[in-house]
């Protein structure tokens, strides 16, 4: 069998165990690119186990699960070794439960530990293209995103935030948000935000503040507006709460957990914890300076 056309991997014949799982997969409706990584894993495995034990499949063992595993860790990233033996424990689950095994050999395998990496935020340089585009597209665009930067709203409190709820004094000003479960707080508003509001702010200022040509901007037309605005400041990966992950970040190098849960909305300091980890910039930047010592 061949991984090559995934499309043909489903429809061989039943006469062997791979090809046997492979149909079942297609009755799960689980999708041919699925199907295809999943085929590929098996095919490694069984492969190796042959080499090592002139074993097949369904000959496996607990002990031959476990040195596989060490096997790919010397060679591969946790999170690919990980997506092999995910396939393999559907491939014995599957195969117990059509009677083709009596005991599952991947029952206590255990995944690879991973790094736990904060969610993915901007860089510098790609918060200023976002701002350029931003101000280049207009008042109300500018205003979005600016209050998405400074103040880690999701995007239905921010599609929710009315001209009622906001303050904007000289020197001071503040939204009062509707946040998850009706829980209310207060998010002090910047200098920043205060003058992009301003610069939007009708009169009366009463009613939703983010509207667009055909009224008030839901969270797919946030959704929309900050995709497409990505994609003219050629900034992968634009969407609402990676600006909250953005903010999020920047809290936690200035102030202490409790606050910036305080600010952000969450109940839970474990919420916050995350954002105390590296991304995967951050590992990226300290690669490149081992190479520049």
């Amino acid at each position: 069998m061949s991984v090559a056309d995934p499309a043909q991997a489903l429809q061989i014949s039943t006469d062997n165990p791979m090809a046997a799982f492979l149909a079942f997969l297609a009755e799960e409706q689980v999708t041919v690119r699925t199907a295809r990584a999943y085929l590929g894993h098996l095919q490694r495995f069984a492969g190796w186990l042959r080499r090592q034990y002139q074993a097949e499949l369904l000959e496996a063992t607990s002990h031959d699960l476990r040195e596989y595993r060490t096997h790919l860790a010397a060679r591969q990233r946790p999170a690919s070794v990980n997506a092999a033996l995910a396939a393999l424990h559907r491939f014995y689950a599957w195969a117990v439960s059509s009677r083709r095994m009596q005991v599952d050999p991947t029952t206590k395998l255990k995944l690879l530990a991973t790094q736990p990496l904060a969610p993915q935020g901007f860089s510098s340089v790609e918060r200023q293209w976002l701002r350029r585009e931003a101000e280049r597209a207009g008042p109300m665009t500018d205003a979005i995103v600016i209050t998405l930067l400074n103040t880690g709203l999701r995007v239905a409190e921010l599609v929710r935030l009315t001209w009622e709820e906001v303050t904007l004094r000289d020197r001071s000003g503040q939204a009062a948000i509707r946040g998850k479960g009706e829980k209310a707080r207060a998010v002090p508003l910047n200098a920043g935000v205060r003058e992009a509001l301003r610069a939007i702010q009708p009169t009366p200022p009463e009613g939703p503040i983010f509207r667009g040509k055909r009224g008030p901007y839901t969270d797919r037309g946030v959704r929309n507006l900050l995709a497409e605005l990505g994609r003219r400041a050629g900034v992968e990966q634009v969407y609402p709460h990676r600006f909250r992950h953005d903010t999020a970040h920047r809290l936690v190098e200035q102030m202490d957990p409790p606050t910036t849960a305080a600010l952000l909305g969450h109940s839970r300091l474990d919420t916050i914890r995350i954002y105390s980890q590296p991304d995967q910039d951050a590992l990226q930047r300290v690669a490149d300076l081992l190479e520049q010592s």
